[in-house]
Order: structure tokens, then C-alpha cells, then sequence
């Protein structure tokens, strides 16, 4: 096993850990057996105020998500949160950390860490042995980054390592295109609100289609010009010595009365 040094779960391994409840809810799909999920599970609890989900952020590009971990890394510095970024290996530590420098934020690593330095650590998921932090970032949960990786139940040990560095949250990111296999098992944690989906796209669709229509105007209907009086007939003079008729009343329809 032991590309990481965890060896299969025993009931001492699985305990070591403290970490908040949805934290060990992701952490728990990456072990081997359900046993050892449940007994993970029931072991691992460490009650927080405050908790938060986890998520896993589905970018259209790397550009994408370099702009949203340096932007989240920004806050959890504000929070004054220990902050860790784990990559594979010691070729993606160096890129991460340039693009990360091109957005003016600045990380250690392994070679330069010191005590109390509270700038974010990038380093492999190797090097994060024994280490603990608030919250764990693992960009690039690519099948090009992860090639190197063969054998599923190694990557499955790797991201078990990682998230479990976390004590208050973990953060996973990842493409479109190319995307991990191994992630997607996450997909129920979804379902069931212990991991955050991000970008939501079920709640952009949403507003797409229910979003009020422009109305059409209807042009008001002309009115029908109004109709040239008829002037009455003028009665005929009655002629001399001869009486009036007078005019018959119109029967009366009750139809017109109902």
C-alpha cells in the first residue's frame, strides 16, 4: 500500500484522524471496503461550530480554476485559516505555485516553510504526511495530472491522504474535460447535501427558463367610426277631416327582459 504509507484500514489507523463530520463523509469513499467506511465514519468525529460542506468545483478551463483557488485562498487568509494545496507531484507543485505567484498570491513550500508562516503550503500529496490544516485544496484532479498513477487504489489512497489533512474544510477541483475517474462516486454526496456541486449548474438552468419573457405589445384596436345620424322622417300632415291611426306598440320579447 503503500505509496502513502496508509495501510489497509485497521481500526487504530482509521481513529487517528479528528476532522469535522462532512469532511470524514468525503474522505470515507475513498477507503477500500464499506467496514472500513462505516467504521471511519462513526470514529472520526470532531464537533465544530460553524461546520462547513465541502466542494468539489468543476471548471471549463484551468484558467478557470486557477482563478478560483487563488481567489478562495485569498479568504481563507483573511479568516486567518492554515491553508494547504496538494498535487501529485514536484512537477505540478512548481507550476501551481507560478501560476498562484501570477495572481499575486503568495504560498511556501516544503523547502521554505517556517514556523508560524501562515502563507498557504503547496506541496504533494506524499509530503502532506502527518500534517494538518483548516482547509486542504486539491486542484487538478485531472486523468492527465494523475497519469503517473496507474492503479486506482492508489489514487483512491492519495485523495483519502489529502482530504483528511483537513480539519474544517477541503475544496477539490477539477474539468469538464478529463476529469478524474475516481470523483465520481461523489456524485451521491451531492444528492444527499454533503457536498457542495459547484458550478450549480441545475440552479443556472433554472433561471434561464423562468426568467420573465419580454412582452409583445398588441396594438390597440381602432375604433370604428362612429355611424351618420339618420334624420326622422317627418310625419305626413294629416289631411282634413280624416282621424290619426295611431301606432301600433311593438309586442314585448321576454327574451330581451332575462
Amino acid at each position: 500500500c503503500d505509496l502513502l504509507g496508509v495501510q489497509r484500514a485497521s481500526s487504530s489507523l482509521l481513529t487517528a484522524y479528528r476532522c469535522t463530520p462532512l469532511i470524514v463523509d468525503l474522505a470515507a469513499e475513498f477507503l477500500p471496503t464499506d467496514e472500513e467506511s462505516a467504521i471511519f465514519r462513526a470514529a472520526n468525529l470532531l464537533p465544530l461550530d460553524g461546520v462547513e460542506t465541502p466542494v468539489l468545483f468543476t471548471a471549463e478551463d484551468p484558467k478557470a480554476e486557477m482563478d478560483e483557488l487563488a481567489a478562495l485562498l485569498g479568504e481563507r487568509a483573511m479568516l486567518g485559516h492554515a491553508s494547504a494545496v496538494l498535487v501529485p507531484n514536484r512537477a505540478a507543485e512548481r507550476r501551481i505555485v507560478k501560476e498562484l505567484s501570477d495572481r499575486s498570491v503568495q504560498v511556501s513550500t516544503r523547502d521554505d516553510l517556517t514556523f508560524g508562516d501562515l502563507r498557504p503550503i503547496v506541496m504533494t500529496y506524499h509530503s502532506a504526511k502527518g500534517l494538518t490544516v483548516d482547509a486542504v485544496f486539491m486542484p487538478d484532479l485531472t486523468e492527465k495530472a494523475f497519469a503517473r498513477v496507474s492503479e486506482s487504489a492508489q489514487r483512491e489512497r492519495m485523495l483519502f491522504v489529502g482530504i483528511t489533512r483537513a480539519t474544517r474544510w477541503a475544496w477539490l477541483g477539477t474539468r469538464r474535460d478529463g476529469s478524474l475517474a475516481e470523483i465520481d462516486r461523489l456524485q451521491k454526496l451531492g444528492r444527499r447535501k454533503s457536498l457542495r456541486m459547484l458550478p450549480d449548474e441545475h440552479f443556472a438552468s433554472a433561471l434561464s427558463t423562468t426568467a420573465p419573457q419580454p412582452r409583445v405589445a398588441v396594438p390597440a384596436k381602432t375604433a370604428a367610426p362612429a355611424r351618420k345620424a339618420i334624420p326622422a322622417k317627418k310625419a305626413a300632415p294629416a289631411k282634413a277631416g280624416v282621424p290619426v291611426k295611431k301606432a301600433a306598440r311593438p309586442a314585448l320579447n321576454i327574451a330581451d327582459l332575462l
